[in-house]
């Protein structure tokens, strides 16, 4: 995925997912699920040495159901973000868009009241420049793990806490295009 640039974008879905991930629980099957859509715009006084402007749009839809003999629930969350990096002396625009599927892989119940969350994540990243033609492309699958306290209850997510990011356990398939690069030498190849 992007060098955590673009890795905003998809800090901004993570945040929307771990926010739907302890909302009320539902009392039907599936356990939880729904849609969420949220934006920015704001000016950037210094956007890689130019002034400029940021908008970003973060929408999807996620779905939990229990799975597995031990009924722990599993979430899939379908997103997609855009950002829009404008540089305002040129007018030209460095667009980067998101689109993916996040889902738990598996779900370990450790025993002692602690989660260990498998995540898989699939899409592909593709960025524009200032003229609407591809810039770079970054389609693949990851995997990472976290570690959650679950509140005393391992089938009920709704009191789960987020503990630590455990790390990744399958790097980054795909093309990986954007291994090395740097986002401001993007933004100018693309905006200047």
């Amino acid at each position: 995925m992007r060098h955590f640039k673009a890795a905003g974008a998809l800090s901004a879905s993570l945040a929307l997912i771990a926010s739907a991930l302890f909302a009320a629980p539902a009392t039907a099957a599936p356990v939880d699920g729904g849609t969420y859509h949220d934006g920015v715009s704001e000016p950037i006084e210094d956007l890689c040495g130019v002034a400029g402007h940021h908008d970003g749009d973060y929408r999807g839809h996620f779905v939990a159901t229990r799975k597995g003999a031990d009924g722990l629930v599993h979430y899939t969350d379908a997103f997609r973000t855009t950002e829009v990096w404008t540089n305002l002396e040129t007018g030209r625009s460095f667009t980067e868009v998101i689109v993916g599927v996040m889902r738990d892989a598996e779900v370990t119940d450790n025993g002692d009241g602690t989660l260990t969350i498998r995540v898989l994540a699939a899409g592909g990243y593709r960025s524009y420049d200032g003229d609407g033609k591809l810039f770079l492309r970054d389609p693949g699958m990851i995997q990472w793990e976290i570690l959650v306290d679950d509140g005393g209850t391992p089938g009920d997510p709704f009191d789960d806490e987020f503990l630590t990011f455990l790390g990744v356990v399958r790097d980054s398939t795909g093309l990986n295009e954007l291994d090395g690069r740097d986002f401001c030498e993007d933004f100018h190849i693309a905006t200047d």
